[in-house]
């Protein structure tokens, strides 16, 4: 029997099936309605980050990067999610999404298929991402702090070299997950990144994924701190105070990551 599934082919949320009912269509209609509403402005976004007078730049080099990945967890999270959830597929009952896992990381565990790594590729990208934006608050932190180091780590093609760090990162964090087991229920609309145990009977935390969103928002944050209390800093010293309109263009500054 496929791990983290009922009698009736509909997967489990700890010990509970969930049948699929009208509410998992409604569900799939809003995620496909936000991919449409949150994807044409950033495409939009990317659009204009490509100009070349741009990405001379390298936070633009950067932005570009993190623009391209959250394309792709915008993609999988809402337009695959919303349609997994109209079409009421799961790797419970569908042997579309059982062959699409096996071809990604499909492998024997206990004598059972463990299909549901079809959303390794999301685990991946959503890890390079967070890497990359730590990186992007770095450098937008260091264009106030130290210029010299700034150009030191991301003048010109270094920007591109830290694509090798990033991959590198999400690769390694997500390949070393212990029994991993990633799957969808279409009635919830619910992803989830767990493990499973060797009895391939209970799900437990994925460590991987709570320590890297852990660090991902602390960096950022503290990052912004320093970058704000540097700016103050300099500011003062010029005799000069932030105005709000300048508070609220340091807050615009910092959403995207």
């Amino acid at each position: 029997m496929t791990p983290m599934c009922g009698p009736h082919g509909d997967p489990l949320i700890g010990h509970e099936e969930v049948p699929y009912t009208s509410r998992g269509l409604y569900i799939g209609i809003f995620y496909i309605f936000l991919f449409i509403i949150m994807g044409v402005p950033q495409a939009m976004c990317l659009y204009a980050i490509c100009h070349k007078k741009h990405l001379q730049y390298s936070c633009y080099k950067l932005m570009l990067m993190v623009s391209v990945l959250d394309m792709f967890n915008l993609t999988e999270g809402s337009l695959v999610c919303g349609l997994l959830s109209i079409f009421n597929l799961s790797h419970c009952n569908s042997p579309i999404v059982l062959i699409f896992g096996k071809m990604i990381m499909g492998k024997p565990t206990l004598g059972i298929l463990d299909s549901v790594t079809i959303k390794l590729q999301t685990l991946v990208s959503w890890m390079i991402y967070c890497f990359t934006s730590i990186i992007l608050a770095l450098n937008r932190v260091l264009e106030f702090v130290s210029r010299p180091l700034c150009d030191f780590l991301f003048k010109g093609y270094r920007t591109w070299l830290w694509m090798v760090p990033a991959w590198a990162y999400g690769l390694t964090m997500a390949l070393t997950v212990p029994r991993p087991f990633y799957y969808y229920v279409p009635a919830k609309g619910q992803l989830s990144f767990l493990q499973i145990n060797e009895a391939g009977t209970e799900l437990e935390e994925n460590k991987n994924h709570i320590v890297n969103n852990s660090v991902k928002g602390l960096s950022i944050g503290l990052s912004y701190v320093i970058m704000l209390v540097a700016i103050r800093v300099k500011l003062k010293s010029s005799g000069m105070a932030l105005s709000k309109m300048e508070v609220r263009v340091w807050f615009d500054l910092i959403w995207p990551s």
